[in-house]
């Protein structure tokens, strides 16, 4: 089979047909890997891995608690954590195990610790073997001797380290520390003893940390304490400079003095503005004073308006009334009249004195004006010299303040710092001591088993696939179709001795004659139009069946009432004659060469339409035989009397027979044994055939063709008809599967016989 050559996509048929091919490719890969596994697996010194479960806590548990904790949750516990797992794996921390317990003579690389195949030596041949060939150079002695003076607890470390694993417990504060060894004893006290160490080393660490703090704070203290000093000094001096005693009061009572002068300078100001508001009323109106004056309202007119005002309303409303009793030279009238304009003449004068007045008042409110805003400035000043005062003391103040408070602090810590001085507790517990284990972690065999059945798997498919593309054996139908650029007419299954060269001797329904039924109509089917009657049977090969097939199609013809002849022209390996049973003598030479009649060499196939040329008598010349003209005449006649003449001829690849007898027939059906040859000797043997008929100028595009529509075309070109595989290595294939169900007829293939058991449908 071969796959993505005819077809664009990959079907999973071809994927199972290539597994079920190379079946025992993938069981052996799979035998392979799992015996292998299975033995490494027993070889290996088994790995028992101890377990001891801590708890990390942010803070130690404290009998008293003097001062806040440190922030939990989020990237502050992670990040915490995070550095505590980084601690456990520390080179510092496991150098402290292997001198604690002496543990440098177990680390070190022994004979004894590697049976079989070592990782050591492996790596150390490759390298010696990358030197010998250049791949890399030779280190020189001073790196040799770099490396010797190196610390000798790197390498044990590194080993150390390799079997140390560190395993958090998802969503708690719990950590799982394991250690693997040969030995289960050991590698139950090398996790005890990890976690013990780590412990010691938190506490000491605490101390020495709390050590420090406790001489950082003794020399910030004694700082802080001359500082506080220093700012009450400054302070003091300040307040007795300024004479602050009662710096509140002051600064009360001047703000107060501020405010009353504001108060006050708004007041004249608003008094100002009425004044000269007023004053320009009253010059506005001048040349109306009576009407003015009557306007005016009575709090804003003066003494002598006010009295001239009532006055001239009485005389003028006595005026009024007595116009309406009497006439106008009435002697009160009259009167009245002179009193009214006397008033009249007045009321200017007194309009003109009450300017008088209102300027006076405002020369007045100005002055007092000037005299505000000099002592507001003076206030101001004074008010300002004091906020300074009262900035600097205060500023001062709170200088004093913070040093007292910081000396506090620092004495408070102080204390609290004896007092965790002496408390021993850590924030690392032991939850669970580790075991002494039981049974081994590695080798799993169970495990190694199941992981080399798979891989086993994976590389023998691959391997199937690999060995199936460089395959080019013709073994189905699908290979065939996908290497051979000719039209497939059918397959053959392989035989069994108990039916002999000739299956289709007797017309039953059998799966065997079957499929020389459906070559038969096949090979009908594929010229129509243009009935082929001379027919040679070619092959590539020696052995490749092409006889027993020649001598089969040519009962299953005459099986339709058609006279067959079967021209045997295999001069050096006859074989037809065997096949019938019948003599080979007189036959094909002895018609050519004229010694005996033609009627006299065409034998009887004891079969009915069936008859027999062999090849007669084996003489010195008998190469010249197909290249002579009485052979080509030989096939004019029979092809005139005879419906179909089937010719066997030699491999095409051993003679030049077949070459040359090739160009006298009609038609050309090669046969291919299945499992034997490869797809390029049949494409070779093909082409010799194209050559042979159509001359070499159509040799390439027609044996390069892949598809059935263009392989029609290049069948008008060429003599070949299509291809046969033979020898199909199957008892009972797919044809027979259809048969069997469609017909209702079971066969039973055995190695002595053929039996039937028939069911009518």
């Amino acid at each position: 089979m071969v796959l993505n050559k005819d077809t664009e996509d990959f079907q999973i048929s071809e994927f199972l047909k290539v597994i079920a091919k190379r079946k025992y490719t993938v069981i052996s890969c799979v035998v392979v890997f799992v015996m292998l596994a299975t033995l490494i697996s027993y070889r290996m010194k088994p790995v028992y891995k101890s377990t001891i479960q801590i708890l990390i806590e942010r803070e130690a548990p404290k009998a008293v608690k003097l001062q806040p904790s440190f922030p939990t949750g989020g990237a502050a516990d992670f990040d915490f954590y995070k550095t505590q797992y980084e601690l456990l794996k520390s080179r510092s921390l496991a150098k402290n195990v292997i001198q604690r317990l002496g543990l440098e003579n177990r680390l070190r690389a022994k004979k004894e610790d590697f049976k079989g195949i070592s990782y050591y030596k492996f790596r150390q041949w490759i390298e010696d073997k990358m030197i010998e060939f250049g791949v890399r150079e030779k280190p020189n002695s001073e790196d040799v001797n770099e490396d010797v003076n190196k610390d000798p607890y790197t390498f044990l470390v590194d080993r150390f380290l390799g079997n140390l694993q560190i395993n958090p417990i998802r969503g708690s504060r719990l950590v799982n520390i394991s250690y693997l060894d040969h030995s289960p004893s050991w590698a139950a006290e090398i996790v005890n003893s990890i976690a013990e160490i780590f412990i010691l080393k938190k506490i000491e660490l605490k101390s020495s940390q709390e050590a420090g703090i406790g001489d950082w704070l003794e020399a910030r203290i004694v700082e802080s304490k001359e500082q506080l000093a220093r700012t009450e000094k400054i302070l003091a001096d300040f307040k007795e400079s300024k004479k602050l005693t009662s710096i509140d009061e002051r600064r009360i009572i001047a703000n107060q003095k501020l405010t009353s002068t504001n108060s006050e300078i708004g007041n004249i100001r608003s008094q100002i503005v009425q004044k000269e508001t007023f004053k320009d009323q009253l010059e506005s109106r001048q040349d109306e004073p009576i009407k003015l004056m009557l306007d005016l309202p009575d709090d804003v007119q003066n003494t002598n308006v006010r009295s001239l005002n009532r006055e001239y309303q009485d005389l003028e409303k006595q005026f009024s009334e007595q116009s309406k009793k009497l006439g106008p030279k009435h002697p009160n009238i009259v009167s009245l009249a002179q009193k009214l304009k006397g008033l009249e003449e007045r009321i200017p004068p007194a309009i003109d004195g009450m300017l008088s007045s209102i300027e006076i008042d405002l020369q007045s409110l100005k002055t007092r004006e000037r005299s505000l805003l000099r002592r507001q400035v003076e206030q101001r000043k004074g008010v300002i010299v004091l906020d300074k005062d009262v900035l600097r003391f205060n500023s001062l103040s709170r200088d004093v303040e913070s040093d007292r408070r910081m000396y506090e602090v620092l004495l408070q810590r102080q204390k609290e710092t004896d007092i965790e001085s002496k408390q021993t507790d850590s924030n690392v517990r032991i939850v669970d001591a580790a075991e002494v284990p039981i049974s081994h972690v590695e080798p799993n065999i169970t495990l190694n088993i199941g992981l080399s059945f798979g891989l086993g798997t994976f590389f023998g498919i691959f391997l199937a696939f690999f060995l199936e593309s460089l395959d080019r054996t013709l073994r189905t139908e699908d290979d065939v179709d996908g290497q051979i650029p000719f039209l497939n007419l059918g397959s053959i299954s392989k035989f069994d001795k108990s039916e002999g060269d000739l299956p289709s001797k007797h017309n039953v329904d059998s799966p065997r004659v079957e499929e020389f039924r459906m070559l038969r109509t096949n090979l009908i089917n594929s010229s129509p139009g243009n009935p082929k009657k001379v027919l040679m049977m070619a092959s590539a090969t020696p052995k490749e069946g092409k006889s027993t097939l020649a001598s089969n199609l040519a009962l299953a013809m005459a099986h339709l009432g058609k006279r067959v002849l079967i021209l045997d022209a295999d001069l050096r390996r006859s074989r037809i004659h065997s096949i019938f049973n019948i003599q080979s003598e007189p036959g094909l030479a002895e018609a050519i060469f004229g010694k005996r009649p033609l009627n006299e060499c065409i034998h009887s196939s004891g079969i009915e339409n069936v008859s027999i040329l062999p090849r007669g008598e084996p003489t010195v010349n008998m190469v010249d035989i197909l290249t002579s003209l009485k052979f080509k005449s030989l096939i004019s006649y029979l092809r005139d009397n005879y419906d179909l003449v089937i010719v066997d001829v030699p491999p095409v690849l051993n003679v030049s027979d077949s070459s040359t007898i090739s160009k006298l027939c009609d038609g050309i059906l090669f046969v291919i044994k299945a499992g034997e040859n490869d797809a390029r000797v049949s494409k070779k043997a093909l082409k010799q055939l194209v050559i042979s008929t159509v001359g070499g100028s159509t040799q390439s595009s027609s044996l390069g063709r892949r598809n059935l529509e263009k392989q029609e075309e290049s069948t008008a070109q060429h003599k070949i008809l299509g291809v046969v595989l033979n020898m199909v290595d199957y008892k009972k294939g797919k044809a027979y599967d259809y048969y069997d169900k469609y017909y209702g007829a079971e066969y039973v293939y055995s190695p002595r016989a053929m039996t039937q058991s028939t069911k009518k449908v």
